[in-house]
């Protein structure tokens, strides 16, 4: 992991490097964790798969650790995992209900769902949380209008924060 940290130039003593992942690349991201705190700042695992190689090594992980999950996933059971995610001292953890399922209307199930999962990461990376907007941030601006073949569009610019304001 240094080599590759160093490959793409970055320096972790600079640079606030988080790691994450979802399923086996969660479990990677918290062994990573485990291995390397001084490496990440934080640590996003979504739906991991993590068997622990020692008994209770998840307490010894230091880092500041968002643990996201889908209570009623049926290929990662939430009452399996939850005894895990309770001995990591410094997590968050956030366990999404999205109802029971039904296969006629699981297409798409995670987009469905997708605003809560993302403003909680930029919540726990940043502080902000742009669902439920303060003064500090400003509400996108949306304007409506036509792609190339003629198919209505709604474009969102990009969130502004008021420390980026203040840079200009």
């Amino acid at each position: 992991m240094k080599a590759l940290v160093a490959a793409l130039g970055l320096d972790s003593k600079e640079t606030n490097l988080c790691i994450g992942g979802y399923d086996w690349g969660a479990a990677i991201a918290l062994k990573m964790g485990l291995k390397n705190e001084k490496m990440f700042k934080k640590i996003i695992a979504f739906h991991p798969s993590y068997n622990e190689d020692t008994k209770d090594e998840l307490k010894n992980l230091k880092l500041p650790t968002l643990i996201q999950w889908v209570k009623q996933d049926q290929f990662h059971p939430w009452n399996k995992w939850q005894p895990l995610a309770k001995k990591i001292p410094n997590a968050t953890i956030d366990v999404f209900e999205i109802g029971k399922f039904k296969s006629e209307s699981s297409s798409c199930t995670y987009e469905k769902f997708s605003d809560k999962v993302t403003s909680a990461v930029v919540k726990f990376l940043t502080g902000v949380d742009y669902m439920n907007p303060t003064k500090e941030v400003f509400q996108a601006k949306k304007e409506k209008g036509m792609d190339t073949k003629g198919k209505a569009i709604t474009q969102i610019d990009t969130l502004i924060l008021q420390d980026d304001l203040s840079a200009q």
